[in-house]
């Protein structure tokens, strides 16, 4: 009797320590299923664009792209919430940031310490971008992108990004839908999401507050591409110019009768 009820107590004890293997095994699919989630929660699987893309950014001559309409952009941030860059009525400057980019490891810090200190217009929405992004499941390592200080989650983490950072695929539509060649890329809008400027590489900080400041104003920094067509303006200088040649012309050939009857 004593000997069957051992036996009994054994076999529960080897169940209990059964049950709680099974439950740490558990905890830790849970926790490598969530790890899972926040690497292909880095990049969207989807965005939304409604618009024509914009031209390749030349920085060799003046941008065709200055007036034209920014594409309306729907995606997702981090936490998967809902994001957009849409003709909100609200201007905006939106920054395009690699996690790899070493200038955009620089600019960051700077960009965060001017919000921080108040230098952002009333009325003004500072976006970023979160392209380029290191895409971990691809088949070809060669193709899945730079994987320098990844995720980019952790990365803003770290540096206290304040501003919402939306979400590009990994096949980074969003960059190419701004005309993008590199980062960090630069995009001003006024609320009707008409292109201001675009530029790309680094900016001091005072060139910063002042893009800022134009494009709180609705101001273009861009230089728009010119027409092929004259304006009124140098067709009326070109007259002017003819009447004065015309002129000149007369008063030296009396100076030359003028001689000649002397």
């Amino acid at each position: 009797m004593t000997t069957t009820l051992d036996s009994h107590d054994k076999s529960g004890k080897l169940f209990a320590l059964a049950m709680i293997l099974m439950g740490i095994l558990g905890v830790g699919a849970v926790l490598v299923f969530a790890a899972n989630r926040e690497i292909v929660a880095q990049a969207a699987e989807s965005v939304e664009i409604d618009g024509d893309d914009l031209t390749l950014l030349d920085t060799t001559v003046a941008d065709p792209e200055v007036g034209t309409t920014f594409p309306t952009v729907k995606t997702v941030g981090f936490d998967g919430e809902s994001l957009s860059i849409e003709p909100d009525g609200r201007p905006k400057v939106i920054y395009f940031l690699a996690h790899w980019c070493g200038f955009c490891q620089e600019e960051v810090p700077v960009l965060q310490s001017l919000i921080d200190e108040g230098n952002v217009p009333e009325g003004l929405d500072i976006l970023s971008v979160v392209s380029l992004t290191h895409n971990p499941d691809a088949e070809n390592p060669a193709g899945a992108g730079n994987a320098g200080n990844y995720p980019p989650s952790s990365w803003l983490d770290k540096e206290d990004w304040t501003p919402p950072a939306l979400l590009d695929t990994f096949e980074s539509e969003i960059f190419q839908a701004a005309g993008g060649t590199g980062t960090p890329f630069v995009v001003a809008l006024d609320g009707d999401n008409t292109v201001l400027s675009r530029i790309s590489g680094n900016m001091t900080p005072t060139d910063t507050v002042n893009l800022w400041n134009a494009t709180a104003a609705s101001i273009a920094t861009g230089t728009p591409a010119e027409t092929d067509e004259p304006t009124t303006e140098t067709e009326v200088d070109t007259e002017d110019s003819e009447t004065q040649d015309s002129a000149e012309s007369t008063e030296s050939t009396t100076e030359t009768e003028e001689t000649a009857t002397e």
